[in-house]
């Protein structure tokens, strides 16, 4: 059972709650309007919002199987990249971790990409 919240006019009629649908980008905007943000900081949070964006568009589906997803969240050298440059859940640090470590495991994704001589 779904409870809504709805509002309730003079003529005791029911009226739903109507909520705009806002995508990424206009939702970053408004951020950049409310809050005065300097250069650093509106590349720091439009660089996190990339990999938010990248989980959502894979449904927040995390699987050994899908090499492009993790390969976004490994860095040059093959390391998983931390919580604070992803700024993701912790849940979904841990479950991407996992899968990368199953994915490196079966030969999908290699354990050192890029080797300093």
């Amino acid at each position: 059972m779904v409870i809504t919240s709805k509002k309730v006019s003079k003529d005791k009629k029911v009226i739903p709650n109507k909520r705009k649908k806002i995508n990424w980008s206009q939702s970053l905007k408004s951020l950049r309007q409310k809050t005065l943000l300097s250069k650093k900081q509106k590349l720091k949070l439009r660089k996190s919002l990339r990999y938010i964006l990248l989980l959502r568009k894979h449904n927040n589906v995390i699987e050994y199987k899908n090499a492009l997803l993790l390969k976004a969240f490994l860095s040059k050298s093959g390391k998983i990249k931390s919580r604070r440059k992803t700024r993701i859940k912790l849940s979904y640090q841990r479950k991407i971790g996992k899968a990368i470590r199953r994915a490196r495991t079966l030969g999908l994704l290699p354990f050192v990409s890029l080797v300093k001589v």
